[in-house]
C-alpha cells in the first residue's frame, strides 16, 4: 500500500509541476484490471485530470496537494467560487459546437493565461486556443496573452448590479453578517481592510431599503442582521440568492 501511496504522489508532484497529464501508468496492472471489473474505478490515469479540468473549469481555486508527502497523499478542494466570469466562459464553450473541447491541458493553460502567468505554456496549446479565438496576444508582446474580449465582458457585467451595486462589495458584507447580528462599529472593524466605513453605511442603507438587512435597536445599541427570508442561508446559496433578487430590480 505504501509503494501506490508513493507512486501516486510522485505522478500528482510531476504532473502539476509540468502541467501535463502524464503518469497513467499503473503501478499495479492486476489491481487496476480488478477494480475497473468491479466497477469500482473508471478507465485508469483519469482521476486527477478531471479533478483539475472541473475544479478549474467551475471558476474554484486550484485543488490542493501541499500537505502530501512520502506517505500519503491529501488533496483539499474548495468549493467557493472565486471567478464566476470564467466559470461561465468555459462553460459556453464547451457547452457549444465548437471543436476541439477543453482538456485539462486548455484549461490550465487558460486559468495561466487569465493570472498574468506566461512561463512553461505549451506552443501547440497556446496555438490551438489562439485559433479558437479564446486568447489574443497583447499588443507590442510576442508571448503574452490575454483571454478573449467576450470572456472581459463576462467579467464586467459581472461586477455590477445596474447602478446602485458592485456584486464583491455586496458578497463581503453579506458573508460577514451571515448568522450574526452586529453593531456598526464591529462591522467597520470587520472589514476594515475591504471596505471603507462610507461603503459600509451606502451598503447597509440600500440593502436596508431592499429588504436585504435589518436593523434591531436604536443609535449605539444598534444591531443590523439579514433579513428573516435569507437568515438560514448560507455561503453561495445566499449570495446567489440574495444577488438573483437585486437583479431582477435594477437590471
Amino acid at each position: 500500500m505504501l509503494s501506490l501511496y508513493f507512486f501516486h504522489f510522485i505522478c500528482v508532484k510531476l504532473r502539476h509541476k509540468k502541467l501535463l497529464p502524464a503518469c497513467s501508468t499503473p503501478r499495479s496492472r492486476l489491481m487496476t484490471e480488478i477494480l475497473e471489473k468491479t466497477g469500482l474505478v473508471e478507465r485508469s490515469g483519469q482521476g486527477v485530470d478531471k479533478i483539475f479540468s472541473i475544479t478549474l473549469s467551475e471558476g474554484k481555486a486550484e485543488p490542493d496537494y501541499k500537505n502530501s508527502d512520502m506517505f500519503q497523499v491529501s488533496l483539499t478542494l474548495r468549493t467557493e467560487i472565486i471567478e464566476k466570469a470564467f466559470h461561465v466562459f468555459v462553460s459556453q464553450y464547451q457547452n457549444s459546437e465548437k471543436e476541439p473541447k477543453f482538456g485539462v491541458e486548455q484549461i490550465i493553460t487558460l486559468c495561466k493565461i487569465r493570472n498574468s502567468i506566461f512561463q512553461n505554456l505549451k506552443a501547440e496549446i497556446v496555438s490551438q486556443l489562439e485559433k479558437s479565438g479564446l486568447i489574443e496576444k497583447i499588443s507590442g508582446h510576442t508571448n503574452r496573452y490575454t483571454l478573449s474580449q467576450e470572456y472581459h465582458a463576462l467579467v464586467n457585467d459581472g461586477l455590477k448590479i445596474g447602478k446602485r451595486y458592485l456584486i464583491k462589495e455586496i458578497e463581503i458584507l453579506l458573508l460577514s453578517l451571515q448568522g450574526n447580528a452586529l453593531k456598526i462599529g464591529d462591522l467597520e472593524g470587520l472589514l476594515k481592510e475591504s471596505l471603507s466605513r462610507n461603503q459600509i453605511n451606502y451598503l447597509k442603507m440600500k440593502l436596508m431599503e431592499d429588504n436585504i438587512l435589518k436593523v434591531e435597536g436604536k443609535i449605539k445599541g444598534a444591531r443590523y442582521s439579514i433579513t428573516d427570508k435569507y437568515a438560514d442561508l448560507r455561503g453561495d446559496v445566499l449570495l446567489s440568492a440574495v444577488i438573483a433578487e437585486l437583479r431582477s430590480k435594477y437590471e
